[in-house]
């Protein structure tokens, strides 16, 4: 029975990185201000990893600008605020 609870644990030692991975947030790789003249016209954020599903999703931010604009996914690791 002891021999058991020995491998039970090393198998649970060994799948603690991967459930932690599953936990983290989002990590931002890149920001890319748009500059144009004195103005940013658009504003681009590059994720570690695909975090939108192939032709969009849900903004990963909440913008509050004075200035009208909108969001939209570039493609799955990049979302772009024009």
């Amino acid at each position: 029975m002891r021999n058991w609870w020995t491998r039970v644990a090393l198998v649970l030692l060994a799948l603690a990185p991967v459930t932690a991975a599953g936990d983290s947030p989002a990590s931002v790789l890149q920001t890319i201000p748009g500059i144009d003249g004195n103005a940013i016209v658009r504003f681009t954020l590059r994720f570690f990893e695909p975090m939108a599903p192939l032709g969009g999703g849900d903004a990963p931010i909440k913008m509050d600008c004075t200035v009208d604009g909108a969001g939209r996914w570039v493609d799955p690791a990049t979302y772009a605020w024009d």
